[in-house]
């Protein structure tokens, strides 16, 4: 029930925690993951944008099609894995 007023038990020293979320969250940042030496996420979303587009530029029976070969095995190993670990 407490989570549902939002009254979340936030331990004995509030701003610590308050810190601690503040820091978990990215609040005190400012747009830091613009900056490229610090953050490897803009690279890999570009990476990723570009094989989409390469992907979808090719066409339906070049592009998405050749991917769906490789993929689905790919996909169905993983799935494997997974039912292994768990």
């Amino acid at each position: 029930m407490v989570y549902l007023t939002g009254a979340l038990n936030r331990g004995a020293d509030r701003e610590a925690y308050a810190a601690f979320f503040d820091n978990f969250i990215g609040s005190s940042a400012d747009g830091s993951v613009m900056n490229l030496s610090q953050s490897p996420l803009l690279v890999f979303f570009g990476l990723t944008l570009i094989a989409n587009f390469a992907i979808v530029f090719r066409g339906l029976s070049k592009g998405i099609e050749d991917f769906c070969k490789w993929a689905m095995p790919i996909m169905a190993l993983c799935a494997v894995f997974v039912l292994v670990r768990v």
